[in-house]
């Protein structure tokens, strides 16, 4: 994998991360978890590279961990940008379509 753009350890960390939303392994998530999953990779030193502009697809927040900046509508118009297939009438998206 020494020619991808992104480090093998992000390759390697997206399935665990993955996992949080698709604990069955199922390969399918519900696509209102796809902002939640986009935000976890931005933030995740390891993963922040397999996303497009990690810094403002995760909200801003302060020491306690509460939101300052929200910024949701950018994440959902990256997720429109990025025209991901659907499955199950608009409502999932799967593994391999996501990474």
């Amino acid at each position: 994998m020494a020619n991808l753009p992104v480090e093998d350890r992000a390759i390697e960390m997206f399935p665990k991360i993955w996992a949080k939303y698709d604990p069955k392994a199922t390969t399918y998530i519900d696509i209102l978890q796809l902002e939640n999953l986009l935000e976890d990779l931005a933030i995740n030193d390891d993963t922040k590279d397999l996303v497009m502009f990690p810094k403002k697809v995760a909200d801003e927040r302060d020491d306690d961990g509460d939101i300052t900046k929200d910024n949701s509508v950018f994440r959902k118009r990256l997720i429109m940008a990025l025209d991901i297939p659907t499955y199950e009438h608009f409502k999932k998206v799967m593994f391999h379509d996501v990474i």
